[in-house]
């Protein structure tokens, strides 16, 4: 059963975080009592002015209490009887009906940004309702997605949603981990900031060790790109001048797919590239995978082992010369539906 938030508690603790982020301007006498109270008075309005007719049953007693608070700050920033009832009149007829179409509009916009978000992120199942999930009384979310993998094996995804000096959700950082069976294998958390395009497909490559080349703003905020890959210390980036072009390394099988620029942008985006190897009249499955580290492509035949070419042949002609036959890469069908792992066309 779940359990419900009290949401008029959530008011009170939030103005207490709100009030104790102001204090170095108290103790720099950059704001007086007088001026704490009217920001306190706004805070509670504006809050009470969402719950109005939404308050359930087991929020009634809580609600008598941020009445009675607010009614006291009255008294306090309004002494004068007739300007604290024209004050009532305002706030009820002209200050809540504009706050709640303003609230509105928000958080319309909000969760329209935010399912855009998910769905480039690849997490489409999440977008659908997400509105349902991000409950308006909260400053900090988190929403666990699991993705069941190939036999036994699991990637976690934590979703963590917090809101911004202006009050709008933003997705933060997405805590991923992979599992065989209950076992952690690896985990990473992915700062927003730092990994602003990143998609589930890729958090997967990472998590089973595969290296991708990172889009990211420099300090001087020109784009640029590096190879990333996750290992036992965390995150290994490579500099923007690293020398590994995925293509030159291609270029040392003797023979390429027709599509050499789709094999590039797969590795690229730390995904395992599933092929043929054809030599001899004989049809081998390989999968190709990015390495950074030692500066070339690496082969694993469908048992995932290291895949080492047959040794070509030689045919002896009259002048004795030979003639070596060229090993060719051919692709396959189609892509694979998780993205980790892909057939070429």
């Amino acid at each position: 059963m779940k359990i419900m938030t009290n949401r008029v508690l959530l008011v009170f603790n939030d103005w207490e975080d709100k009030k104790k982020s102001m204090d170095p301007l108290i103790r720099a006498g950059a704001a007086d009592d007088a001026g704490i109270s009217r920001l306190q008075y706004h805070h509670l309005r504006e809050t009470r002015h969402l719950l109005v007719g939404t308050v359930r049953p087991d929020e009634k007693p809580f609600m008598l209490l941020l009445n009675k608070q607010i009614k006291n700050l009255e008294h306090q920033l309004y002494p004068n009887p007739l300007v604290r009832f024209i004050q009532r009149l305002k706030d009820r007829y002209i200050d809540q009906p504009a706050f709640l179409e303003q609230q509105r509009i928000q958080r319309e916009n909000n969760m329209i940004e935010l399912k855009r978000i998910l769905r480039n992120s690849g997490l489409n199942s999440m977008a659908g309702r997400l509105e349902d999930h991000l409950d308006q009384y909260r400053r900090q979310i988190d929403l666990a997605v699991g993705s069941q993998l190939e036999q036994d094996k699991k990637l976690g995804l934590n979703l963590h949603f917090e809101k911004d000096p202006y009050g709008n959700f933003q997705l933060t950082q997405i805590d991923g981990k992979l599992l065989h069976g209950s076992v952690e294998v690896s985990a990473y958390t992915f700062i927003k900031s730092d990994w602003p395009e990143i998609k589930v497909g890729q958090v997967r490559g990472l998590l089973e060790g595969r290296a991708l080349k990172q889009q990211y703003l420099d300090f001087e905020g020109r784009e640029r790109q590096r190879w990333v890959q996750l290992g036992s210390e965390g995150i290994r980036e490579y500099h923007p001048d690293y020398a590994f072009d995925i293509g030159k390394a291609l270029a040392d099988f003797p023979a390429l797919p027709p599509d050499k620029g789709e094999i590039i942008r797969l590795l690229e985006n730390g995904q395992q590239v599933e092929t043929q190897w054809k030599q001899h009249g004989q049809s081998h499955e390989v999968f190709l995978q990015a390495d950074p580290a030692n500066k070339m492509i690496l082969l694993f035949d469908a048992d995932y082992r290291p895949f080492k070419p047959p040794q070509p042949e030689y045919k002896k002609e009259k002048a004795d010369n030979s003639i070596k036959a060229e090993p060719e890469l051919s692709n396959l069908t189609k892509g694979v539906k998780n993205g980790s792992r892909h057939k070429l066309v």
